[in-house]
């Protein structure tokens, strides 16, 4: 079972000239000036734990595992019908899809939603989280 927690992102990072960038620009040089990168704008909207019966129980399938539920819908699920509940929560308090740009916690630690898969956030990289809005 893991603690997953859903950051919604405004997908804007700052570079580190202080600049406003898009989140496909942060995939290219967080690896080459992670001393100055910065991931502004997540608002956590989300908490609950999932469970994965059998197989995989890396910090990755749990992130794939909530991209399917937190892109579900109660009338159309992308995931097993164990997590409606979930779903339907979620949605019920007014959230998006997840998408590029978003953070998925899982167990305290933080995988950015990229173009294909996820983008582990290095422990060196500073986020800013603006109005814990969350419904537990």
């Amino acid at each position: 079972m893991a603690e997953v927690k859903i950051y919604f992102g405004e997908r804007l990072v700052k570079n580190r000239n202080g600049e406003i960038v898009n989140f496909a620009v942060f995939e290219d040089w967080v690896g080459k000036d992670r001393e100055h990168a910065q991931i502004e704008h997540l608002r956590l909207v989300f908490e609950c734990h999932l469970d994965i019966e059998d197989g995989d129980k890396s910090k990755e399938a749990f992130a794939e595992l909530a991209f399917e539920v937190f892109n579900s819908h109660p009338e159309e699920m992308h995931c097993s019908p164990d997590f409606y509940d979930i779903v339907e929560r979620f949605r019920e308090e007014g959230n998006r899809s997840l998408s590029v740009g978003d953070v998925v916690e899982v167990n305290g630690e933080k995988l950015i939603v990229a173009s294909f898969g996820f983008t582990p956030v290095p422990d060196d990289i500073d986020i800013k989280i603006i109005g814990k809005e969350v419904n537990v």
